[in-house]
């Protein structure tokens, strides 16, 4: 999914804007996520792994617009600072996803309740937040 999204987000960010972009990305990611979680829209491995697909083209449709804006809108100065500080947050993500599977797997030992549904709603909300944020702070590309 994530091959897909940024291949073709990416190029379409040229067309319809590196801010619109993001935006669809970080929504495809977050409603697919949320349906991955609910027993009615992911009622069978079929339809989860379809919505986890889905989630993932909107993960990837965040990455080409993401640096991108983020060098055009950094001075020459700064620019390798703000991409890398970019780039840093896939792995603090990365850890506070491990942290939570970790926290909220802890509450159901004996694994007799959908947790993993849980965790799932709750990994869509980030991305809910970012397109929220970028709604209302970051300007389109100059």
């Amino acid at each position: 999914g994530m091959l897909i999204g940024g291949t073709v987000l990416g190029f379409l960010s040229d067309r319809i804007g590196r801010r619109p972009a993001l935006l669809l990305g970080l929504l495809t990611n977050s409603v697919a996520g949320m349906c991955s979680s609910l027993p009615i829209f992911a009622p069978s491995f079929v339809s989860l792994t379809m919505w986890r697909f889905v989630a993932g083209v909107g993960i990837g449709a965040t990455v080409p617009p993401l640096f991108t804006l983020a060098s055009e809108w950094s001075s020459k100065e700064v620019r390798g600072v703000f991409v890398t500080a970019v780039a840093s947050f896939w792995m603090v993500g990365s850890i506070f996803v491990s942290s939570l599977a970790w926290c909220l797997f802890q509450l159901d030992p004996m694994h007799e309740l959908p947790i993993w549904r849980v965790f799932a709603a709750t990994c869509a909300l980030p991305s809910l937040l970012g397109a929220w944020m970028v709604y209302n702070y970051v300007p389109e590309s100059p």
